[in-house]
């Protein structure tokens, strides 16, 4: 079935997604934010965090440290685990956009989980060793934590994302044509590779992204962007990614934490010298005060939260602008934002406090006027 272009927004959806959205925000908030704020603060004043260091004493003798850190995750996975069964599956669902059955979506989230204590479990334990040994551990902690993005960068397209996605080649020739004309014409050389991932399994969201560093770098689209979308319009999604790519966001982001985790690290050390004490803590280097590392370091994200969304969206719009310069299409990108955004039921015009603190992208209303703006100062 061919697709309509130019796409216009449907007036039915545009106020189905200020419900949606709303929704998913309040939730988020609660099952992301607040409530492992409640947790941390009830296991550390209730004393339950010295019991869990305890009994992984008793148990678990010179593992102790591991063994808090996987029943620590165990506790908090199991008290998020209701709300994001609700928000992830029932209320996508609600609305049309999940493809899962119970089944699949049990599955994802043990795959999710799994891959938290593969993950977590060895880089905290290594934190904390790594206190124990010398006083300048968070200088040392910052350039591990360099060393490991890259690395994930590097594993994520060839190990992590074929754990959730079915993926394969991309096969239309003349999109793959016109998205290599692109990359020729900016210059990129080394990405040879675009996959195709099945994300109609689960959703009927749509999306594309660059990934991987070396040769892992490679281009994915979502299959519903490439069956949903016209060829135009896929064409300044991909410009869109391949703007990240060379302006190296993702290189600027690592930057920008890597300086910040060092200044986190500097107030949590004052934080447990002021604080411990009050709750039986021995000091920075007690696994019992995990969660008081973490409530410090949840406030202070919570704090920096609207000026990295600021951040963020001037990448975002910096993106929006070369995908423009190196397509010159203006009506396939308003087009592609607006059926973006009625097929991710996206809220196009979010209060302006809602998108300073929450969004990592402008609204659609305002990325839709940046490139008309654009059309008409380099109109022929």
């Amino acid at each position: 079935m061919a697709v309509k272009y130019p796409y216009e927004y449907d007036p039915e959806k545009r106020r189905i997604a200020k419900i949606y959205t709303k929704t998913k925000i309040v939730n988020g908030i609660f099952n992301s934010m607040l409530l492992p704020i409640v947790f941390y603060v009830v296991l550390l004043y209730s004393g339950i965090s010295l019991d869990i260091r305890d009994l992984s004493l008793a148990w678990g003798g010179v593992f102790y440290v591991p063994l808090y850190i996987v029943i620590f995750l165990t506790m908090i996975t199991a008290v998020q685990l209701p709300l994001s069964f609700y928000s992830e599956f029932v209320y996508e669902h609600k609305y049309g956009l999940s493809n899962q059955n119970v089944r699949a979506w049990l599955k994802d989230f043990f795959k999710e989980l799994a891959l938290s204590y593969v993950i977590s479990v060895p880089i905290l334990t290594g934190l904390y060793v790594l206190i124990g040994m010398t006083p300048l551990w968070y200088v040392y902690a910052a350039l591990i934590y360099i060393c490991l993005t890259a690395f994930f960068d590097y594993i994520y397209p060839i190990v992590i994302f074929p754990i959730f996605y079915k993926t394969k080649p991309f096969e239309d020739e003349g999109m793959r044509k016109k998205i290599f004309d692109i990359l020729d014409k900016m210059g990129v050389k080394n990405i040879k590779r675009i996959d195709v991932a099945c994300e109609s399994e689960k959703s009927n969201k749509a999306n594309a992204c660059f990934a991987g560093i070396g040769g892992s770098k490679r281009i994915i689209l979502f299959d519903t962007l490439v069956s949903g979308f016209t060829a135009d319009e896929v064409e300044t999604v991909v410009a869109h990614e391949l703007g990240h790519y060379v302006h190296k966001d993702i290189l600027r982001f690592t930057v920008i934490e890597s300086l910040k985790i060092v200044p986190v690290f500097l107030v949590i050390i004052a934080v447990f010298e002021r604080f411990s004490s009050m709750f039986g803590i021995g000091g920075v280097s007690d696994i019992a005060g995990l969660p008081l590392l973490l409530l410090v370091s949840s406030a202070i994200e919570i704090v920096l939260m609207g000026p990295m969304m600021a951040y963020s969206r001037k990448r975002e719009k910096a993106a929006d602008i070369f995908a423009l310069e190196a397509t010159g299409k203006v009506d396939a990108q308003v087009s592609c934002e607006k059926r973006l955004c009625d097929m991710n039921l996206s809220d196009d015009s979010a209060h302006p406090l809602v998108e300073y603190f929450l969004f990592s992208h402008p609204c659609a209303e305002k990325r839709i006027e940046y490139a008309l703006e654009w059309g008409r100062e380099n109109k022929d």
